[in-house]
């Protein structure tokens, strides 16, 4: 299945000053009578109107009650040392008729019980795009490869031509021909930061994140007072927060450029949709969008009246549109934040399709062939929505939840008609405890769960091949094997770089590590090449060595495939490093042959010296004979044969 693995990132909406702590919140809420005493509130003007005006307001318990559904299969495990399999809680989503629905769930599960069930303002984990830049040390820790493979949208793309990259916040556009480089366009918007683009035909599809300072409005936070006006003397004594003036939100934007003249780049068409962007996906001239979004944070909800404090919008050529009541579900247990799939067919003079909201936390996304899952996590336990997709159309979700807490080391997976889901099992403190497995149908019904596998152990990933789980465990060469029919296997006699691999021929594997001194400290990497005749066993065939370690680009978070070069047709290999010495960065770009029956040789290298991280090499991209290897200070030109250079295009 496709892998997103660029999101990477812990999404949510709004930045939360101190005075918005969930404590402070709940005093803010204590003081306002309004809330305590609410009058049925009246529907506004055009637009906002109910069809059925008889309809009550519905509470959160009322939906829940409707809607939650338990239901499973205990699978049987004789060995009384292993886990229990505990039945996945089932939750199928909920699509409301009008306002009233959407309004009443935020306004009574989440602004006034903030502290019901661990659902609300207490689920505020990490409110800004977090810096890639910032990574995790590694030390010796093995770098691999996920089997997943890449994802096509990209911070460089090209034509065959031409070089698109994202270069300092900007769009650059690059004439490259035998090497030699010319800038045709920049585009510059400080109102955006673009994070990726597509190529389809003569278009150019460019995604951004768009953020933006709203005013943060008070709700009335008048002191209770007694029937004569004056404050309830036997009433608790509290001070309320003081409030910021502004917050910070995200929406995520596609701007669609015609690009069949170079020289004269066009934007055709821009859609907005409101959240900070987690992932898309396209498939010919079709591209789905999802998004993290929660604006009613900026404003404790008093009336229904104002629609941008709880309904997420869409921006067209039209304007400015609502998520129609009718395309949001809600699910039993409501997140804090919304997660927001959109539908564009970048060819349309029009390009919007359709848009599905569902109140449930998005923070990483997985696309297959016809459906997107979206997870997150909400209410002290995973959640897991999927969206099917054709052609443009998205249609309303279905949620479940799953045992343990999204990760790092989470995986999510389809499998004759089942969907199997791995998550960090959590203990009651609130520290990680192993893993946790859980197993759907391909409606969400649950099957099994595995909960508290390999607990005490340093857990790196999960990866799934066929009716088997594969745990990989930091310091220990045999990953763990569960196989999902109820069974639990001890660790077999399976390499441990052999579910962890990129497939760069159907026989052939590339896996890269740390090579380490005497004292623990990485100090260069090792490509090996596995080969394999069925997919499980793996044996070395050939190694090399590169020095320095991998770069920010490269290792941030997640090894990131997109910085690599695997020319699986031509049997070539790139690989960025960096190696600091007294005078400040060595840049590298290592380019290696591999062929098969021959093994590992070394091409050449491109190595500068800086001070700035800016010349740190991200990308690379062959066209005819020729790498162009990109920075964010310069792209170097080389010939693919012996690697040397052509020449250094500066970016300014």
């Amino acid at each position: 299945m496709g892998f997103d693995e660029q999101v990477k990132m812990l999404i949510e909406e709004a930045e939360i000053p101190e005075r918005l702590s969930p404590e402070n919140i709940a005093v803010m809420l204590k003081e306002k009578t309004a809330e305590k005493n609410r009058k049925e509130i009246k529907m506004s003007s055009a637009g906002i109107k109910s069809k059925n005006r008889a309809v009550a307001i519905r509470s959160a318990a009322a939906v829940a009650a409707c809607i939650a559904l338990s239901c499973g299969v205990t699978a049987v495990i004789n060995n009384n040392n292993r886990p229990a399999v505990t039945n996945p809680e089932y939750i199928q989503g909920h699509k409301v008729s009008d306002y009233h629905d959407v309004y009443s769930v935020i306004q009574d599960t989440i602004i006034n019980n903030p502290a019901d069930d661990g659902i609300g303002w207490g689920e505020i984990s990490n409110d800004t795009i977090p810096d890639v830049t910032e990574i995790e040390e590694y030390g010796s820790r093995d770098y691999l490869i996920k089997t997943f493979g890449r994802t096509a949208e990209d911070i460089t793309v090209t034509d065959g031509k031409n070089l698109y990259c994202i270069l300092n916040g900007a769009l650059n556009v690059i004439s490259a021909e035998n090497g030699s480089m010319t800038e045709l366009i920049k585009i510059e918007n400080a109102e955006k930061a673009p994070v990726g683009m597509y190529i389809a035909g003569n278009r150019l599809i460019v995604v951004s994140n768009n953020t933006v300072e709203v005013p943060y409005t008070a709700g009335n936070e008048t002191a209770a007072t007694g029937e004569n006006g004056t404050a309830d003397s036997n009433a608790e004594t509290t001070t309320a927060p003081s409030l910021p003036e502004t917050v910070t939100q995200n929406n995520t934007v596609i701007d669609i450029y015609n690009i069949a003249d170079k020289t004269n780049v066009k934007l055709e068409n821009t859609y907005k949709q409101n959240g900070a962007y987690i992932s898309s996906s396209m498939n010919g001239s079709v591209l789905y969008v999802v998004s993290n979004y929660s604006n009613f944070r900026t404003k404790p909800l008093d009336s229904e009246e104002d629609l941008d404090n709880y309904i997420p919008a869409y921006f067209t050529d039209d304007g400015k549109n609502y998520v129609g009541a009718t395309d949001i579900t809600i699910p039993s247990k409501a997140s804090n934040n919304y997660t927001i799939v959109a539908g564009l067919d970048i060819e349309k003079a029009s390009p919007f399709r359709s848009i599905k909201v569902v109140l449930a936390n998005g923070k990483s996304a997985y696309f297959t062939d016809n459906s997107v899952y979206v997870a997150g996590n909400s209410s002290g336990s995973a959640s897991v929505s999927k969206f099917a997709l054709s052609g443009g159309d998205v249609s309303a979700p279905i949620v479940a939840t799953v045992d343990g807490q999204w990760s790092d080391i989470t995986a999510i997976d389809e499998y004759n008609g089942t969907v199997r889901i791995s998550t960090a099992s959590v203990s009651a403190d609130g520290s990680k405890n192993g893993v946790s497995i859980s197993v759907f149908d391909e409606n969400l019904i649950p099957v099994m769960s595995l909960n508290g596998l390999c607990a005490g152990k340093n857990v790196h990933a999960v990866e799934f091949k066929g009716n088997k789980a594969y745990i990989i465990i930091s310091g220990e060469n045999e990953p763990y094997e569960v196989t999902l029919d109820g069974s639990e296997n001890a660790p077999v006699a399976v390499s441990d770089k052999s579910v962890y691999l990129y497939k760069c021929t159907d026989t052939e594997f590339l896996g890269i590590s740390a090579k380490t001194d005497e004292n623990g400290k990485a100090d260069g990497i090792v490509l090996t090449m596995y080969s394999t005749a069925d997919g499980i066993n793996f044996e070395e065939v050939s190694s090399i060595e590169a020095n320095g370690v991998l770069s920010a680009a490269l290792s941030g978070g997640k090894l990131d495939l997109r910085a690599l070069l695997i020319d699986s047709k031509n049997g070539i290999i790139g690989i960025p490093t960096v190696k600091s010495d007294t005078y400040g960065n060595s840049n590298l770009y290592y380019v290696f042959s591999y062929k098969s029956g021959e093994g590992f040789s070394t091409l050449g290298s491109i190595e500068y010296t800086d001070l700035s991280k800016k010349y740190e090499f991200k990308r690379s991209v062959i066209i005819d004979d020729t790498l162009y290897a990109v920075s964010d200070g310069r792209i170097v030109s080389a010939r693919i044969s012996d690697i040397k250079v052509i020449e250094t295009f500066e970016i300014e």
